[in-house]
């Protein structure tokens, strides 16, 4: 209890310091980011994209993002242009289908990634921005 004690008043001796200081620091605050939502599947939706794509199953799961196109420096482009899926744990990281695991799965999801690209985005290049082709 004494160390608590101690330590306020050392806070408040340093806070009214900070008051006489000819040029005082502000504080810095992290920008947070406003990720677009993905034109690929609704975040509120519930279900798993490859759940739904493979098994029919649109049952609600806990579910994690997936950019679809990563690595390299791709995550940045994949979040701003919105190709991201909301994909269950074994999906994601875990089971066989998992993108991360298997490339056919991450191939296929590409290749919807680009569809859905070209007809969001008409007036922009898949190939300038993502430097890979998928059809």
């Amino acid at each position: 209890m004494l160390s608590l004690l101690g330590f306020r008043k050392t806070f408040e001796r340093i806070t009214e310091l900070k008051e006489y200081m000819m040029f005082p620091k502000e504080r810095r605050r992290k920008k947070k980011k406003k990720h677009p939502k993905s034109i690929m599947h609704d975040k509120e939706s519930g279900y798993c994209y490859l759940c739904a794509l493979l098994n029919n199953d649109y049952t609600y799961k806990p579910r994690e993002e997936h950019h679809v196109v990563f690595g390299s420096g791709q995550r940045e482009s994949s979040e701003k242009y919105g190709l991201k899926v909301y994909l269950c744990p074994e999906h994601h990281r875990g089971g066989p289908y998992a993108p991360h695991n298997n490339k056919e799965i991450r191939e296929m999801l590409c290749k919807i990634a680009r569809e859905r690209f070209e007809e969001e985005y008409p007036d922009l290049e898949w190939e300038e921005i993502f430097m890979k082709k998928y059809l």
